[in-house]
């Protein structure tokens, strides 16, 4: 890395807000997420525990293009078309099965994913455009279907396709 990289600030490309996190997408090539926020079921990935100041994601090195906050999840799109989730999966909204861990007094924990996983089955060859949550629901889009996921009460709809006009 030569020096004029090294030293360049590091801009803001977005920045999310929801009722208990706040995520920026910085313009670093790579690893550019920094998180802060309520950090109980997994909103802020590994970290567990309220955060105050920004900071990076651990271990989610790839290059971030958008975000969409849920209040208990988090949507990453890279700048491949790829879609990564994290959170609390209480409503199916992170686009797989997260399997409930039992505690030592038998009761099941909360669905909770706290390392970004990739959101694949019929996302696994499309290249996602853009993404968007909702505290029960995930979308995204491609340049001619729009993809649904979460507790449905009549804002998921179904399948669309449709013409895609990037403006």
């Amino acid at each position: 890395m030569n020096l004029a990289t090294r030293f360049s600030p590091i801009l803001v490309k977005q920045i999310q807000m929801s009722k208990l996190h706040t995520v920026i997408v910085t313009t670093e090539s790579e690893g550019n997420l920094r998180l802060c926020g309520f950090g109980s079921g997994g909103r802020l990935g590994p970290a567990q525990h309220t955060q105050y100041s920004l900071k990076p994601l651990p271990s989610f090195n790839l290059p971030v293009a958008r975000v969409a906050l849920g209040q208990d999840h988090t949507l990453v799109l890279t700048t491949a078309g790829e879609v990564y989730s994290w959170g609390l999966n209480r409503f199916s909204q992170l686009g797989y099965v997260v399997e409930l861990s039992t505690t030592l007094s038998g009761r099941n924990e909360e669905p909770i994913q706290s390392v970004p996983k990739r959101v694949v089955g019929i996302l696994r060859r499309e290249i996602v455009c853009g993404i968007a949550a909702s505290k029960i629901a995930s979308a995204c889009w491609t340049k001619e279907t729009v993809f649904t996921w979460g507790t449905n009460t009549g804002q998921l709809g179904s399948v669309w396709t449709l013409t895609y006009h990037q403006i």
